[in-house]
């Protein structure tokens, strides 16, 4: 239920108030000592003293007001917080009035001062008419001839004394559309109910990252979307999120129009990282990626990113590093070899471009070490500075490594016919190029390439056959063993892809080879492989 204010429409001058009270003086009294003893405030700060002096009984204060008020025969006690800047008097039949301090030459109140307000009360004109005016919303501001009335006590109620005439209405509030209304006062009260018509507009926005912050004009609605009122005209829509680019648009709506608005997915920030390891040159990775040998300079998305330098030989190094968006982050690592390894003085040579580092560790990790490293060979190889060349390169440097074995293990199985191919040209003994078709077509069988090896084993049990290789040969029985395992190695590569017919038809073939040369045991073993396969 609303609450019912009898409050006097006034005519405001710096020093009265129209039909009620006219303020005669209003100055600070260095010799009065009565607020040596005041109250604290809510800062624990002592209160200054205001006196109102006036013969009216029914004076109320609005304000910084602290404790009770006294009223010591026509004088008011008024005590208010230190540094207060202003008073508001009320009273039944008049409009309440804001005294500011400033308005009299006076700062603020201070701690333990006096101050004396004396007051002197005009005369009530009866000659006035009552009217009641109710105004929707109820925060809309009243204007009475282009005068202010303020409704202390809100609820869009205001109980008014106007003189006897015409007067014009003025009520009006942001997002409505303002109105204005004449009255007349007579001897009837008058009774004035205004609603205002809204004209705000509605603003429908989401954005694509849906975590985002969605602000208005610097202020924030909600994450991932909002939908509310706006007024009319133009705004600045933001969709904003930590380490992302902040999406901004400037847009216009008119009254009660309804806009939908959809923020595009937000792209992260971007700052620079510079890392470099010592020694230099090694790989470096960034959140998985290889991004190249340090040192690296680099432009990545803010936040936080994993460093990492874990090459071969080394002791693996990691280390977290946050990128800030439009600024460089230099890191630096401090790399170590592993002591143990056999070649890790090799490692910074390889590292750094030495071909003959690198073919040391290749012959090393081929050659040496069993199991051979063919993975690791492989990153040598592709590290070396003419690695389309390395097997010529190579040659000249004297490491004749069984390069078209190690191509078909990397699975560049054309470049191994390349050099097998180039070997024959040059005039390689046969038995050494037997020897390495076979070789091929057994690193082509395990990285499961079974095409090119039937093909490398099918060349290579050709030139078995053409005669040439084992001329005047004592040993028959090998050149037959030889056959027969090269035909056995078909037939494993057929059952490896699944071509059961044609894997039993070697396997049978490769058997009369080894009945023929007497090798009891590889007879046995092929029987035991078409046993498995049902014959």
């Amino acid at each position: 239920m609303r609450s019912l204010f009898f409050l006097a429409l006034v005519f405001i001058t710096m020093h009265s108030f129209s039909q009620g009270y006219k303020v005669k003086s209003f100055e600070l009294n260095i010799n009065d000592g009565s607020a040596f003893q005041a109250p604290l405030d809510s800062n624990g700060h002592p209160c200054g003293l205001i006196k109102v002096r006036t013969d009216s009984p029914d004076l109320t204060f609005d304000g910084n007001v602290v404790g009770t008020v006294e009223n010591k025969m026509n004088e008011y006690w008024v005590f208010l917080a230190n540094g207060s800047t202003s008073i508001t008097i009320k009273h039944p039949n008049f409009m309440p009035q804001k005294l500011s301090m400033q308005d009299y030459g006076l700062d603020n109140v201070s701690s333990k001062a006096t101050y004396i307000l004396t007051l002197q009360e005009l005369k009530y004109n009866k000659e006035k008419q009552g009217v009641e005016i109710i105004v929707k919303p109820e925060n809309a501001s009243l204007y009475v001839d282009d005068i202010f009335i303020d409704n202390m006590n809100s609820g869009g109620l205001y109980h008014l004394f106007l003189p006897k005439g015409n007067h014009i209405c003025r009520i009006e509030q942001k997002g409505y559309r303002n109105v204005v209304q004449a009255i007349t006062t007579g001897k009837e009260a008058q009774h004035l109910n205004v609603e205002l018509e809204s004209v705000m507009a509605e603003l429908d926005i989401s954005c694509k990252t849906t975590t985002a912050e969605i602000y208005v004009d610097g202020e924030k609605k909600g994450n991932g979307s909002w939908k509310g009122k706006v007024l009319a005209g133009k705004h600045i829509v933001e969709a904003k999120q930590t380490n992302y680019e902040t999406f901004s648009q400037e847009i216009m709506i008119d009254e009660k129009e309804f806009k939908t608005m959809v923020a595009p997915q937000l792209k992260r920030s971007e700052g620079e990282l510079y890392v470099e390891t010592v020694p230099s040159k090694l790989p470096l990775i960034i959140d998985g990626v290889n991004v190249g040998d340090s040192p690296v300079n680099i432009k990545l998305s803010t936040g936080k990113h994993i460093v990492t330098c874990n090459a071969y030989g080394i002791i693996p190094n990691r280390i977290e590093v946050e990128v800030k968006a439009n600024e460089k982050t230099s890191k630096k690592m401090d790399i170590k070899y592993k002591s143990d390894h056999e070649l890790a003085e090799c490692y910074q040579e390889a590292y750094e471009g030495s071909t003959e580092a690198i073919y040391e560790l290749i012959y090393y990790l081929t050659e040496e070490l069993d199991p051979p490293q063919y993975e690791e060979a492989l990153f040598w190889k592709d590290r070396h500075p003419n690695k389309n060349n390395i097997y010529q390169d190579a040659a000249k440097e004297g490491y004749n490594l069984r390069w078209e074995y190690l191509f078909c293990k990397w699975g560049e199985i054309q470049k191994a016919r390349e050099i097998y191919k180039e070997k024959e040209k040059e005039g390689e003994e046969p038995r050494e190029l037997i020897w390495s078709l076979a070789l091929m077509g057994d690193a082509c069988y395990e990285i499961k390439k079974y095409d090119d090896a039937i093909s490398f084993y099918k060349e290579s049990l050709s030139k078995v056959n053409s005669g040439t290789s084992y001329e005047n040969s004592d040993n028959e029985s090998l050149f037959k063993s030889l056959s027969g395992e090269l035909i056995e190695k078909i037939g494993d590569c057929f059952k490896e892809k699944g071509d059961k017919q044609q894997a039993v038809s070697y396997y049978q073939k490769a058997k009369n080879y080894y009945i023929k040369s007497g090798d009891t045991d590889q007879k046995e073993k092929v029987e035991s492989k078409l046993k498995e396969l049902g014959y």
